[in-house]
């Protein structure tokens, strides 16, 4: 019952802040944030597959700080008002969420798994952007 009732806290924090406030304790951030960030995605990626869940979700929390991380600065960048680094910032955090997302459409597209969309699809997608 208590791991139930500490997310139930978790979830209730973070959704009463709303789209006002922001709350960012860095728990597991490494630095290096840029430099390492789909490495860090990547590990957590390859525990998953081998099924070392226990890596896989400590290490998918620290990649998540990175992401954090540099929300967080372009946050900062905005308020410091330099436009230019807090669109690189975000670019780079959205593009590792949405290989964060693709990865684990890979998971979900094996047999008996969820399969929302097929990876021959999302590979498709990313040779038609590169074409743009």
């Amino acid at each position: 019952m208590e791991l139930t009732d500490n997310i139930r806290a978790v979830l209730e924090f973070y959704s009463s802040l709303g789209n006002h406030q922001a709350f960012c304790e860095l728990k597991h951030y490494n630095g290096n944030t840029e430099e390492y960030i789909y490495s860090r995605l990547e590990r957590a990626a390859f525990d998953q597959r081998d099924g070392n869940n226990v890596a896989a979700f400590s290490r998918y929390a620290i990649w998540a700080d990175d992401v954090r991380y540099l929300i967080k600065s372009a946050i900062e960048s905005i308020n410091a008002q330099d436009k230019e680094r807090a669109v690189e910032e975000l670019t780079l955090a959205l593009n590792v969420l949405g290989a964060f997302v693709d990865i684990q459409n890979m998971f979900d597209a094996q047999p008996g798994r969820m399969q929302f969309e097929k990876p021959e699809q999302i590979l498709k997608e990313y040779k038609e952007f590169k074409k743009l």
